[in-house]
């Protein structure tokens, strides 16, 4: 959708309109749609899906719930896990995981049971589920990788250490927090 076009409803029908409110594309019967950025969230028969602003169908309406697009990727929910989608591509990550951020730098941290790893865009760990899955501040025990590291903490009341992308230790587990790496590099430790 542009600045120039609008989504109208009712109760029969679901199209998009321009300016002038003349009718461009008429889509299905969708029971909700959102509208973010240039793509059209749809949710039909109580399953979501995403459209571009010109009607065609990236994803199928099939998932409970349908996240935020980040690298091409959109992090998807069926049955209480999570999965993903390639938007461009149409790869699939199967909906396995208890938990997952989005994707960033071609990985994504993902939870299965109460520790969490990071996969790659094929869904390969690339840095193995060993680490504790949650933190009061950020409901993950990882942040994202910058430069190349992490931290992250083995256990719900250990220290933070740093690893690197193929989840070597750089440091021992002796921080009491780590901020995320800035785009420089730089975190805050304690």
């Amino acid at each position: 959708l542009s600045e120039n076009s609008y989504i109208a409803t009712s109760d029969s029908d679901c199209m998009i309109l321009d300016k002038l409110f003349n009718e461009l594309i008429e889509l299905p019967n969708y029971s909700e749609i959102k509208r973010k950025d240039d793509l059209v969230y749809v949710k039909l028969n109580g399953k979501w899906g995403i459209d571009t602003s010109d009607g065609k169908v990236l994803i199928s309406p099939q998932y409970d719930d349908i996240f935020d697009i980040c690298d091409d990727w959109v992090k998807v929910e069926n049955n209480g896990k999570f999965g993903y989608v390639n938007v461009m591509t149409d790869e699939k990550i199967e909906t396995k995981f208890v938990n997952g951020s989005d994707f960033q730098e071609g990985y994504a941290w993902v939870t299965e049971k109460t520790f969490t790893g990071a996969i790659d865009t094929k869904g390969n760990y690339i840095v193995k589920p060993i680490y504790w899955a949650y933190d009061d501040d950020t409901g993950f025990g990882c942040n994202y990788f910058s430069h190349g590291v992490t931290s992250v903490r083995r256990h719900k009341d250990s220290s933070y250490e740093i690893i690197n992308k193929k989840g070597q230790r750089l440091t021992n587990e002796k921080y009491q927090y780590v901020s995320a790496f800035n785009s420089s590099g730089v975190a805050y430790f304690i």
